[in-house]
């Protein structure tokens, strides 16, 4: 088979430029592999700042058909409240308009393309019906990210918006990946979950990676300072995460250690985090950088007191490429599966945060010697070369 011919058609909702939030970088990073081996058509909305002709661009770089379909939010968010007592989970029905519908139809209907790739399953769901081989990108078990995320938040908005996903996402899931041919997810736990819920689907691991020549540790370990937390700062469970290092772990962090620095680098800083951290001592904000890098290099204590969710935190291994020694819970562990105190600490309890986080300021060799095993921990299972060849493998397995 002459695959530089073989047409594959890629679905997302969210157009993959530019590269903030893993919910880009993952298709991109996918898309620059099929692009290629394979004559690749991409449909996704322009939901957000795609850069105009900048990020058009960006994709045909990637040997990659770009198709942009208009997006509406105020028409979408209209839509999916008229669709409140219907079936589908609002983050589904959000994303369903006729036009993308009609473009993705008829690209079908032309019997050109070998394979459809479904990033997430609002993309899914625009072909669950389709006569065509079919791979869900699912990343997580939603149902299980949105029980957790019920069960951890203390805003009861979000808790009543929780629970509605999760009763609605406990029957659409497992109905909606029976329709697949084959379903990724990033993790064993998240495939445990699905299988829960669904025991007939062709399950498979997809993991994450990160460009580990870009991310790469700082020549002198010694540069190595300051506590760092990195994200987006309008996501709710990174606003609990700050809120947790403020309140619960730095203070007493400075209590010893007065001269510490609290970096946070993050995009789209909400107005509640803006007060939050500018009453916080020692405390840092970098709004939208460019290159995240410079404050990773910098970073001694790479904190991440994570609660809920599923899946597997991008900036983690980002982080651990750059060897920056990590403090994190069980779940902010998922996927990537370091050893405690040899690769990354891991940690549940707010005592547990602050003790280790003195311990990495006071001792260098701790500090220098988790820093290279992280690296290698990422050098060896989270690097692209490795998600592509998981990525062929299920290919060839449905061709």
């Amino acid at each position: 088979m002459d695959v530089g011919k073989t047409k594959i058609l890629f679905l997302t909702v969210r157009y993959p430029y530019p590269l903030i939030g893993g919910d880009r970088v993952k298709p991109y990073k996918l898309l620059e592999h099929l692009g290629k081996h394979y004559n690749t058509t991409l449909v996704s909305y322009d939901i957000g700042n795609t850069k105009g002709e900048e990020g058009i661009e960006a994709i045909k770089k990637l040997g990659v058909s770009p198709i942009v379909v208009p997006y509406n939010n105020k028409k979408a968010g209209l839509t999916s409240i008229l669709k409140f007592f219907g079936k589908n989970p609002v983050e589904i029905d959000l994303h369903q308009t006729k036009e993308y519908a009609s473009i993705v139809n008829k690209l079908i209907a032309s019997g050109d393309y070998k394979m459809v790739m479904a990033f997430f399953m609002r993309s899914g769901e625009f072909v669950r019906n389709a006569k065509i081989k079919k791979i869900l990108i699912s990343e997580d078990c939603r149902t299980l990210y949105q029980k957790r995320s019920f069960a951890e938040t203390p805003n009861l908005i979000q808790k009543f918006v929780r629970l509605y996903e999760y009763i609605r996402l406990k029957r659409y899931e497992p109905k909606l990946m029976g329709c697949f041919d084959a379903v990724s997810l990033v993790t064993k736990h998240d495939v445990e979950a699905c299988r829960l819920q669904n025991p007939d689907v062709k399950y498979y691991v997809l993991t994450n990676g990160t460009d580990i020549e870009q991310f790469i540790p700082p020549e002198d370990n010694t540069k190595r300072k300051n506590i760092l937390f990195t994200g987006r700062l309008d996501v709710e469970a990174n606003r609990i995460m700050l809120k947790r290092i403020c309140q619960n772990i730095l203070p007493y962090v400075l209590q010893e250690i007065p001269d510490v620095e609290f970096h946070v680098a993050g995009a789209y800083p909400v107005k509640s985090i803006r007060k939050l951290l500018a009453k916080t001592p020692n405390c840092y904000l970098h709004e939208n950088v460019p290159d995240m890098v410079p404050y990773l290099q910098n970073t001694r204590v790479y904190l991440h007191p994570h609660k809920g969710g599923s899946g597997i935190q991008n900036k983690l291994i980002e982080a651990m490429a750059c060897g920056c020694p990590v403090v994190t819970s069980t779940t902010g562990n998922q996927g990537i599966n370091a050893t405690n105190a040899v690769e990354a600490f891991i940690c549940d309890t707010d005592d547990d945060f602050v003790e280790i986080t003195k311990r990495l300021l006071k001792d260098d060799i701790k500090m220098n010697r988790v820093s290279a095993n992280a690296r290698m921990l990422i050098e060896r299972n989270l690097t692209w070369d490795i998600v592509h060849k998981q990525l062929r493998e299920i290919m060839q397995e449905q061709w």
